[in-house]
């Protein structure tokens, strides 16, 4: 797909954080036009649609507003007409016609027949709550999600629908181990990427693991709920959490340079509380960054990642996870031997975005899904 008009639909802002939604944008940017439409600000009373330029040249997000709350609980026909008159502004803040519409949303724009794309692309990566996600869902073309309990909630849609797996960014294909210092003064060190305010977090576990393994030393990556309400059970674990000696957290910062503190460690960790939670992820963005640096991995059980038993410890319940943790610090040499760790590696590379856009650009060929360019380049 090349020399493109892409609308990429996002329900999560554009900011130093980049997950998938936001890769793709950048991947798609680099041979087409592309167009990220940040959330709505809801609340927010100016409706004019603003365009900010990004570092890649190929890419602009678009900012808007509207002086109405939670749209998505309102009845359909009235959705639509409101979604109707969005549409139209944020068509004409573009000025071009557009191609494809690719949409991670699944709480906005229940009709996308006013966007005058050719080729409509819903595209959930996770499960979500939302109230109104089959009526997204059957007004698109075709659908990729990141695993089979996504993908079952549209079985009852007459749409074409495939597995996608999350993507690896470029930023940590080929990476070369930075000389990087740590805090801590144990010999084995674990970590975890990600905001510790994730309501699906293990946290009694992950609690549990720090005291009872005081000759590890954990790093936690990430945000620690800052900018958001935290429940109280989530401030009461990272308060206890930051009287460890043996706890250590390392500030946000922006997804390329999550790498360089990541291949410092031994051992990487995702812990969801699956057993409480249906909703939890069912297959982390986080597993593929993991698996680029080679380092051993310790994770809830994932479907799609059965198959790649030999690479990554994954527990069916959180009971089996404690004696999973135990196993591998006893044994750490072993499943960090180099010849498995190039696997890994070999594993994630071959799941870049790259390589996943062009799966996709087979589907919608083998599907006859393209669209007409103006340009003699298409």
């Amino acid at each position: 797909m090349q020399d493109k008009n892409i609308l990429v639909i996002s329900p999560d802002p554009w900011g130093k954080y980049y997950l998938s939604k936001h890769h793709y944008a950048i991947e798609l940017a680099k041979h087409n036009r592309v167009w990220f439409l940040n959330h709505i600000n809801a609340g927010h009373k100016n409706k004019a649609v603003q365009i900010r330029s990004t570092e890649y040249p190929g890419l602009k997000i678009l900012d808007y507003g509207s002086s109405l709350k939670g749209i998505r609980h309102y009845p359909l026909w009235l959705q639509a007409k409101i979604y109707k008159d969005q549409q139209k502004r944020i068509c004409e803040a573009i000025g071009e016609p557009l191609h494809v519409v690719w949409s991670f949303d699944p709480y906005r724009f229940t009709d996308w027949t006013h966007f005058g794309a050719q080729v409509h692309i819903f595209h959930p990566v996770d499960l979500y709550p939302s109230p109104i996600e089959l009526e997204v869902a059957k007004n698109a073309d075709i659908i990729f999600a990141t695993s089979q309990e996504i993908l079952s909630r549209y079985e009852s849609l007459d749409r074409p629908a495939f597995f996608i797996n999350h993507g690896l960014a470029g930023n940590f294909v080929n990476q070369k181990a930075a000389a990087l210092h740590l805090k801590g003064q144990h010999k084995i060190k674990a970590g975890y990427s990600g905001n510790l305010a994730h309501r699906h977090l293990a946290t009694k576990l992950l609690l549990r693991l720090c005291k009872r393994h005081d000759q590890v030393d954990f790093y936690f990556i990430g945000p620690k709920g800052e900018g958001s309400q935290l429940s109280q059970e989530k401030q009461a674990f990272i308060d206890e959490m930051s009287k460890l000696s043996n706890v250590h957290f390392i500030a946000s910062m922006p997804y390329h340079q999550v790498w360089k503190q990541l291949i410092q460690l031994d051992l990487l960790l995702i812990c969801y509380d699956r057993e409480n939670f249906e909703d939890a992820p069912p297959n982390p963005h986080k597993m593929l960054e993991y698996l680029s640096t080679g380092k051993a991995i310790l994770s809830n059980h994932f479907q799609i990642y059965e198959e790649q038993k030999e690479l990554i410890v994954m527990a069916r319940s959180l009971a089996e996870y404690e004696e999973r943790f135990e196993q591998i610090i006893a044994h750490l040499d072993d499943y960090n031997r180099e010849e498995v760790q190039e696997q890994r590696r070999t594993f994630a590379a071959e799941n870049s975005y790259e390589k996943q856009l062009h799966k996709i650009f087979r589907i919608l060929d083998e599907h006859k899904l393209t669209c007409q360019s103006s340009s003699s380049n298409s």
